[in-house]
Order: C-alpha cells, then structure tokens, then sequence
C-alpha cells in the first residue's frame, strides 16, 4: 500500500512541473575523489605500558600510520620524543625529564621510518630506581609525529603513557629521628659526675639505639658522645644541653633540657681597718679574713683599692699600706672564688697631718 501511494505522488509530481513548463536533466555523477590531505591515521601504543622504575626495565613504543583507505604507509618519517615526570621524592626520574631523550636507548637518533607494515618503533629504557618511595609513580610520556606524509599528519602527534613502578623494596622517605633524653641527677652539684640517656630517642617510630649516632654539647663549651655519656661541671650555673641524633640515613633531629647545677654559697665579703685613723706617712692593716664561702668553696683572689690611686692583687687576706697625703680615703676590697664568684667590702681611712 505504501508503495503505491508513494509512486502516485511521484507521478504527480512530474506532472506538475510538466505543466509548469520545466524540464527534466540527467543529474551529473561527482568525480571519484582521490586520497584526502587529512586521509592519514596514527596510533601509538606502548608495549607494556608499565614497567618497573630500576634502571633496566624497557618498554617497545610503535606507531602505525595508515592511509585513507586504511592501509599501511610506509617511508613516513616519524619524530619521538620522551619527557618524564614525578614528584619531588624521585629524583632520578627529575633528572631524566632534564634530559629527557636520554630515555631512548634505540634508535640512536629522534626519528625513525615506518616499514612495509607502516610501523615504526622505539625501546624505552627505565631511568634509575629512585632513592626513596614517591608519592606517586613517575611516568614516561612517548609522543610520535610524522613528519612527511600529508598535511593533517604533520600537524598532529600522538602520546602513549608508559607507567614507572617503584622496584620492591625502595625505601619510604626518611624521617628525622626524634631525639629525646634524660638527665640524673635533675639538679647538679659541681664536681659531680651527671649522667645523660638518650635511649628514649626514637627514628620511623621505632626506638632508635645504636642505628643512631649521639652528639652532645653539655652548655660550658665542652662536647661528648655516644647514646649515654657523663660531664661533670665545675662551676654552679644553669646549663644548656644540647642533644643531636643522626639516623642511619642521614636524617638529623635534636632537643635541648636545662641543667641547674648548684655550688656552695657565695662569698661574702668582710673588711677591718685598724687604725681606722692616722697621721701622714702612717699605716693600716686591712684584714679581709673574716671573709666567707660554702663548703667545698675557696675564696682565691683579693683585689684592693686603697682610695689613694693605688691598688694592689693579693692571694692573702691581710696588707698593709701606708698613706703620704691627708683625707678620708675610701677603701674597698674585692674577693673572688675559685668558681669566679665575687663580692666587696669596704670601709674608711682618715688621714691627718
């Protein structure tokens, strides 16, 4: 039914246009066309696109490049290249994008020519293992582009990925160790032996021991090492110690405590002058010996000023002097201990004519 009516309105059609005074023409068939500028198909694949990151590993790169009809075409010169790219913690794969031809390990130059098959091919090498595990796998990028051939071909390129897998066994990157120790006695006396542990020090969450090397600096400019060491110190002041932990890779962590060490009292100063007055020319005794310390303590130096421009440096505590003008001269004695402590006493001359 359909047929019928569908030559029906073809013939009215027809003669429509008789009656309307056209005519009818055989319509002209288009030239057969030949192969188009853009005819030209490539595709690359890589072979196996993941390969392990060691240095040896290889991976076989092709591109095929096919005519408008879907053949093979040969004598197309193709251009490669190779970047590679990773995170930071990949160094060797960093490197390789600074030089990233040097992936190539064949052909030696950066083209190659498609055979009877239409293919060409490279070989990828793996660029060293990285020294520590990378947040992500680093990655090889191969790009073909021909370079003769039609118009649409030498505009286009086309990439394959090849994946780098770390080899078994790398590393994760390194942390500092946690460097932690303990100081007994908490407070210190002088000239006894303290002890310091830093068996508390831990690398990669595990307890460090003697993976790890020990530096100490015990705040009076003197150094030790080892994971336990002793100082002993020989002044009272509050120390700085300073511990530095150096892991078995390099990684390098320290802290510091406070030391308190403390020593006999200080010295106090005494000061008699006998006679406290005198004529010109005369002479006083002035007589430091009441002069105190703590126990274990040692007063070494006695420094005097006589009050006339004269001063004088003793080890005892007993001088005399003799003073050769009038006035009421200001004396003043400075003792000093064997830890370098000081204090100062003093007292009056009264000179006469």
């Amino acid at each position: 039914m359909t047929t019928k009516v569908t030559r029906q309105l073809a013939a009215a059609a027809v003669a429509a246009c008789v009656g309307a005074g056209c005519g009818l023409s055989e319509q002209k068939k288009p030239p057969v066309a030949g192969p188009s500028e853009f005819g030209q198909s490539i595709s690359v694949a890589a072979i196996p696109d993941r390969i392990s990151q060691d240095g040896v590993s290889q991976s076989t790169v092709q591109v095929t490049v096919r005519d408008s009809q879907g053949k093979a075409t040969p004598g197309v010169t193709v251009q490669w290249d190779v970047t590679a790219w990773g995170d930071a913690n990949n160094n060797n794969l960093l490197d390789a994008s600074e030089q990233a031809f040097g992936a190539l390990i064949e052909p030696s130059s950066q083209q190659s020519v498609t055979d009877g098959a239409g293919i060409a091919r490279i070989t990828v090498a793996a660029p060293p293992a990285p020294s520590v595990l990378p947040t992500s796998e680093g990655k090889l990028r191969v790009t073909a582009k021909p370079v003769n051939g039609d118009a649409m071909a030498t505009m286009n390129e086309r990439s394959v990925i090849v994946v780098l897998v770390p080899p078994a066994g790398t590393l994760p990157p390194n942390r500092a160790p946690i460097a932690a120790f303990t100081i007994v006695p908490a407070i210190g006396i002088i000239n006894q032996s303290v002890s310091f542990d830093a068996s508390l020090t831990t690398d990669e969450g595990d307890f460090c021991g003697d993976a790890c090397s020990y530096q100490w600096d015990f705040g009076d400019f003197e150094h030790g090492s080892g994971k336990t060491a002793t100082h002993t110190y020989w002044r009272p002041a509050t120390f700085t110690v300073t511990l530095t932990v150096t892991d078995a890779r390099g990684g390098v962590g320290s802290t510091q405590h406070s030391l308190t060490v403390t020593g006999p009292a200080a010295p106090v100063a005494s000061l008699s002058i006998s006679p406290a007055s005198i004529t010109v020319g005369g002479t006083v005794v002035l007589n430091a010996s009441a002069s105190t310390i703590g126990a274990g303590g040692k007063i070494e130096e006695y420094a005097w000023d006589y009050g006339d421009g004269t001063t004088e440096t003793t080890t005892t505590p007993i001088v005399a002097h003799a003073y050769a003008a009038v006035g009421t001269k200001a004396v003043i004695v400075t003792i000093k201990d064997n830890f370098g402590r000081t204090a100062i006493a003093g007292g009056t001359v009264t000179v006469t004519p």
